[in-house]
């Protein structure tokens, strides 16, 4: 703060006398008060998301070491929506316990982030309404993963509602896949779901 305030102070005498003197901010000022990056943080949210939703995929049989090893489909767009699917179920569902919120944050100000939010708003309106079995609400992990679909019944009789759910959280997680700071993070996942599936 010193070097700072003796930097300005050197500035204004200079320009008193008519000189101009250029003098550039130290970094770490130039970052003091300026908010984190909204899209790095939602994301590292659903990459953490991604790999807990992982080991327990794992754990069922419904991801494998070869689609974490080739980056299938069903990891880079599935594993996401799986992830986004459990955020927006209540506690005590399918998967025992609800996920965080993670473009939840009604003061984001990223528009991408706000068009997230509000796709995956109207997915928990229908989610609250359709009050997923259990068996529903595995066959839909499946379908995010890429697998079977719906039984037969169940898509007779609430088939549109889910594909409708299907279609909300596939579509947000194919937009996070294209995003670069999702390209970084997931980096990471794969090393972790990976070193974590073979060390059990």
């Amino acid at each position: 703060l010193l070097l700072a305030w003796s930097a300005y102070l050197c500035g204004s005498l200079c320009r008193c006398a008519g000189w101009e003197l250029r003098v550039e901010e130290p970094l770490f000022m130039q970052h003091l008060g300026r908010p984190l990056n909204e899209v790095d943080v939602a994301i590292e949210r659903l990459v953490a998301e991604c790999v807990v939703v992982g080991k327990e995929l794992k754990v069922r049989g419904l991801l494998s070491d070869d689609e974490l090893e080739e980056m299938s489909t069903a990891v880079i767009i599935g594993l996401p929506a799986v992830a986004l699917f459990r955020s927006l179920l209540a506690e005590g569902s399918y998967f025992g316990t609800a996920g965080p919120p993670i473009f939840d944050d009604p003061h984001t100000t990223d528009p991408k982030l706000r068009e997230f939010a509000a796709v995956l708003g109207g997915a928990r309106v229908r989610l609250r309404t359709l009050r997923l079995h259990q068996n529903e609400a595995a066959a839909l992990t499946e379908w995010l993963l890429g697998r079977e679909r719906l039984p037969e019944r169940e898509a007779k009789e609430r088939g549109g509602e889910i594909s409708a759910v299907v279609s909300a959280l596939t579509g947000v997680a194919l937009d996070v896949s294209r995003l670069e700071a999702f390209k970084r993070h997931s980096r990471q996942m794969f090393v972790e779901l990976l070193s974590r599936c073979d060390s059990e």
